[in-house]
Order: structure tokens, then sequence, then C-alpha cells
């Protein structure tokens, strides 16, 4: 199975570790543009393969608005969004 994701954008929750860092790493080896969100900023800054990347709380509304408005503004839009935070 393959998947075009050339230029596609997306935000990935909880892109620190575990699931979310694995699915984000492999959508930008697909051609994607990754903003990556997580509470600790220090494990998804430093990934290459992260476009953009935003500490954001999820179970916090404040903190999730300022997240959708960076990515948004780094990124110009979104094509989908992978919640795997928590």
């Amino acid at each position: 199975m393959s998947f075009d994701l050339e230029g596609q954008r997306f935000v990935i929750t909880g892109a620190g570790r575990g699931i979310g860092k694995a699915i984000g790493e492999r959508f930008a080896e697909l051609g994607a543009r990754v903003s990556a969100w997580d509470l600790n900023l220090a494990e998804i800054a430093s990934d290459p393969a992260f476009e953009h990347s935003v500490q954001v709380d999820v179970t916090d509304e404040a903190s999730v608005t300022k997240g959708i408005e960076a990515s948004l503004g780094s990124l110009g839009g979104l094509e989908g969004l992978i919640a795997s935070a928590g």
C-alpha cells in the first residue's frame, strides 16, 4: 500500500515519542509537511522530520487554540490531524 502525501499538511499530537512520533516521521518521509505537537517541546523541536513544532497541552483549550493558530500560520492550512496524545 502506498500513499501520496507530498505537500499535504498535518498536525500530529503526541509527536514526542511512541506512535505519534513514528506517524509524524513516516508522514514526513512520504512528503507531508508536519506540525508536531507535544507537551515536551525539546523532544519535537530537535527532530528534523518535523517542519514545525509547538508545545501544546491538548487538555487545555487555550493551549490548543494557540497550537492551531501557530500551525496554520506556519503551514498555511491543514489537510489533516492525527490525534495521538495521551
